[in-house]
């Protein structure tokens, strides 16, 4: 089922049973790929662009050294690789931090797709848009946040981004992450991120257990991240124009 892609497009634009038909037919073929497995390598030839039909992933890159940044999280709607469509190398690797089931079609395929209906190609490019505004988001986040606003604010965006399709229950959300995952999202050592924790914790914000998370007071975590939405909301723009 491509349901989960179906509906983040119709988040930006409605779609007719013929757009939703074709998009469908598109990507039919499955791969499930189990958790701390790659998706796609690094500088592998880029099999096209790639949908998550369910679970969860984050794209990254290793340096000469060993050290590794995480660039971007991705949930069930989101499409992996952009790339595919001006390049033959994957230049980030994307990895699986829980059983992930993909779609993927060559890129000619997608922009045959995309051409074949101006509500389509006004959806995928909404959709290009919101990944490219959470991707400067989180360069601004890196730059000028203390250690305690990064991550109350990475946690407040996948609040936000999970409630918007229905994974959220009671404040809580799968978040199978360790410290380590963390640290190289938001630049800082697992150390300082468990530090981080307990005193997101012990002000009473949060509960984390490495698998799932629960915004315990969202309202004071957004406060604490300095966290305005307007950069996710690309959706209703696009629906409303």
């Amino acid at each position: 089922m491509t349901n989960s892609l179906i509906a983040r497009l119709e988040q930006f634009v409605r779609l007719s049973e013929v757009e939703k038909e074709s998009v469908t037919t598109k990507f039919r073929h499955r791969r499930n790929t189990p958790a701390g497995r790659d998706i796609i390598h690094e500088l592998d030839h880029a099999d096209g662009v790639v949908v998550i039909i369910d679970g969860f992933a984050a794209q990254f890159k290793v340096k000469d050294d060993g050290k590794r940044q995480i660039v971007g999280y991705f949930h069930p709607g989101d499409l992996l690789h952009f790339g595919a469509l001006a390049a033959d190398e994957a230049v980030f690797g994307v990895t699986a931090f829980a059983q992930t089931t993909t779609s993927a079609i060559e890129a000619d395929s997608f922009l045959a797709l995309t051409s074949s209906s101006q509500s389509l190609s006004r959806a995928f490019w909404h959709l290009a848009i919101e990944q490219l505004s959470i991707a400067r988001e989180w360069i601004v986040e890196l730059g000028l946040g203390s250690a305690a606003q990064r991550l109350a604010h990475l946690f407040c965006e996948q609040h936000y981004r999970l409630e918007e399709v229905g994974r959220v229950n009671d404040g809580a959300f799968n978040f199978p992450l360790s410290q380590r995952d963390l640290g190289d999202t938001i630049g800082m050592t697992h150390v300082h991120v468990n530090r981080t924790l307990q005193e997101l914790r012990g002000d009473g914000l949060i509960a984390f257990d490495g698998v799932k998370l629960q915004i315990l007071d969202l309202a004071r975590l957004r406060r604490l991240a300095k966290f305005d939405p307007q950069y996710l909301q690309w959706r209703k723009a696009g629906r409303e124009a």
